[in-house]
């Protein structure tokens, strides 16, 4: 399955680099969590491939974190705890978690740190946005922004058009986030 898997992933990589011009990088584990956690481990441009015998010890030394699903406050109480690191996770049993942090994220938090996820690889459906994006740091005045944005919108249309094509939708709203010193909402339009 894992060879499989490998080969689907070079495949898309080599498909990416050779239409699109884009590197990337790819993990291929037996579950989500430990392909996205082997993803980032060769950037930009290779894939790793983790062996399930070697999952647990492979989880073991990475700050909780790392794990998916553990953002600041869930790595908070987990300090509090006493717990940095995976390994250090390990020493609560799963009712201990569910008890701390109720029996969804508890059983996730038990399994994580085994290097286990059961959750399913799904289908995501068409994307919810379209994004043309440039960071303008070449522009130093407003005309050499209006000639980035002539290369920018062109990029944008034919993206939407293709959007339509494939999905039969079209644009609600269009937004702005302009880069501007002291300047921090979007500029949003319907």
């Amino acid at each position: 399955m894992l060879q499989e898997g490998s080969q689907v992933a070079q495949e898309a990589r080599a498909r990416l680099a050779s239409e699109v011009g884009f590197r990337c990088s790819a993990g291929i584990a037996a579950n989500r969590a430990l392909a996205k956690l082997c993803s980032g481990l060769h950037k930009p441009d290779a894939q790793t491939v983790l062996l399930p015998s070697v999952a647990a010890d492979f989880v073991a030394p990475l700050p909780v974190r790392a794990l998916p699903g553990v953002g600041f406050k869930i790595q908070q109480v987990l300090q509090d705890m006493g717990v940095a690191t995976a390994a250090q996770l390990r020493r609560f049993t799963r009712a201990q978690l569910g008890s701390r942090f109720g029996s969804r994220l508890g059983g996730m938090l038990w399994g994580l740190c085994r290097g286990l996820d059961p959750s399913p690889v799904t289908p995501q459906g068409p994307p919810k946005s379209v994004t043309t994006e440039d960071s303008f740091k070449a522009c130093s005045s407003l005309q050499a922004a209006e000639a980035m944005l002539q290369v920018l919108v062109p990029d944008l249309v034919c993206r939407l058009c293709e959007e339509y094509e494939e999905h039969q939708r079209l644009p609600r709203s269009l937004t702005l986030k302009p880069a501007i010193p002291g300047y921090k909402r979007p500029l949003h339009s319907r």
